[in-house]
């Protein structure tokens, strides 16, 4: 038998498809910084220098009309010592926070049991029970809910205990129960963390003998602890930053107000927080730890503690009173929780699929644009609503740079149906609210299918955090 000889190949000709390990990993971490550059200016421009700016305002004598006078920490000694309504604030807020949290979470989490188990009807259920959460932080919301417990309202007329509004102990339990009644998102969270608990781990509880009551100690609670911190730790953020619901013209000009700013800032939110999520959990770059570290620790950064430095940045460029400082923040991807919602999701897609458009030519920017943001698709859409509907019910913000009646939207003018008095034009205040609350129940409706799926593949699997060490 003959055979024909195949001319071996030399090393450079084995090696010439193979490109040079060093240009390839440097243009990897230019496209990285490139991907991160609206988060890296606005972590610059509107966190570390506002916060630095604050820290230096705190010793100061400062009424944003007259140059800071530095008083040392006089302000800091009078709060601590002289001030009796700071720590009655603290002992207020504590407590509320001591009240509401662990209800919340107690109920979102009894719910998302019930819902795991359901099979005909779930998805229905599901998107009542996430409703409120949606609603109940508007200032639609907080006004009905203010109506329901003033003098004369439902509670009133049903217990005989006058209103709760104007009694320091029960108008704090009535905010409490509203945050209550607001479990829908933590309940999410819950279902797309218990959804991911392998079946085969009740089953062996069962074969045991565990009941139900046992295998929700020795499997749920255990599996679920990652999602119960989560929820935990946002939940008491948040309630710490509670402010609309304790504050409590043309309509078509309201409206499109709304429309413009969400509009806006749904567009903004998508395209930074994406184009951040991608060098974060994709590409390899130096500091990428430390950056995602400090991206996470702002979710913590109460809005108020950059507040008035922001306030003086766009005052000194001339923006107040108009919607840029309303719609430019989210073109910076200043939103870090949803940064963090699109990151988890891309650390669970395969590596298999840039690898291959890597081969057919593809560099990182058409990675992103062909292979990763189509299959984000689920990630994308939770993170429209989610940011469609919390700046539609944006008050504080709006409050502090609108001041022009023609830029007011639905949420500020619902304010003006409330006297200095406390009395209320009821009806139109109802009609107003039916039209604020309209948009939000649309746009929640439309996309609520989205929701558990985009939750659910965000970093609950736990084969993202590999992904991210590999």
């Amino acid at each position: 038998m003959t055979t024909t000889d195949i001319p071996a190949r030399t090393p450079a000709a084995r090696r010439s498809p193979i490109p040079p390990k060093k240009r390839p990993k440097r243009e990897r971490e230019g496209a990285a910084w490139v991907f991160l550059s609206p988060w890296v200016l606005g972590a610059i421009v509107l966190t570390l220098l506002p916060m630095a700016v604050s820290l230096y305002l705190s010793f100061t004598d400062y009424d944003l009309f007259n140059p800071p006078n530095w008083v040392g920490l006089r302000n800091y000694v009078q709060m601590f010592t002289e001030d009796p309504r700071y720590w009655r604030s603290v002992v207020t807020t504590v407590t509320y926070v001591v009240i509401a949290v662990p209800l919340q979470l107690a109920l979102a989490l009894g719910v998302a049991l019930a819902l795991k188990g359901m099979k005909r009807g779930r998805a229905f259920y599901r998107s009542a029970f996430d409703a409120p959460s949606l609603l109940g932080a508007s200032m639609s919301i907080a006004l009905v809910w203010r109506a329901v417990f003033n003098d004369g309202g439902t509670v009133d007329n049903l217990l005989g205990t006058g209103g709760w509004v104007n009694k320091p102990g029960w108008a704090l339990l009535a905010v409490a129960l509203l945050t209550v009644w607001q479990f829908g998102a933590p309940m999410v969270i819950f279902l797309a963390g218990l959804q991911q608990i392998p079946a085969e781990l009740y089953e062996a509880a069962a074969a045991d003998g565990a009941g139900k009551w046992r295998q929700f100690l020795s499997v749920t609670v255990p599996m679920l602890s990652p999602v119960l911190f989560f929820n935990l730790v946002l939940q008491t953020i948040q309630a710490f930053q509670v402010f609309t619901p304790a504050f409590a013209m043309s309509v078509w000009r309201l409206l499109s107000n709304s429309l413009l700013i969400a509009g806006g800032a749904v567009l903004g939110n998508v395209i930074s927080c994406s184009l951040a999520a991608y060098a974060f959990a994709r590409l390899r770059f130096r500091m990428r730890g430390p950056l995602f570290a400090f991206m996470i620790a702002t979710i913590m950064l109460p809005h108020h503690a950059v507040l008035i430095p922001q306030y003086i940045i766009f005052n000194q460029l001339g923006m107040v009173n108009t919607y840029w400082p309303l719609i430019l923040l989210k073109f910076l991807a200043t939103e870090a929780f949803f940064v963090f919602l699109i990151v988890q999701f891309m650390r669970g897609l395969p590596r298999e699929l840039e690898e291959a458009a890597r081969i057919d030519g593809c560099g990182p920017f058409h990675s992103f644009c062909r292979v990763i943001l189509p299959l984000t698709r689920p990630a994308l859409i939770t993170t429209a609503i989610f940011t469609f509907i919390w700046t539609w019910n944006d008050f504080f913000t709006q409050l502090i740079y609108l001041f022009d009646p023609d830029k007011f939207t639905l949420t500020l003018a619902l304010r003006q149906f409330v006297d200095a008095s406390s009395t209320s034009a009821f009806g139109p205040k109802l009609a107003m609210s039916v039209i604020a609350l309209l948009p939000i129940v649309l746009f929640f409706l439309a996309f609520q299918r989205f929701l558990v799926e985009g939750m659910a593949s965000s970093g609950l699997k736990g084969r993202g955090e590999r992904d991210a060490r590999t």
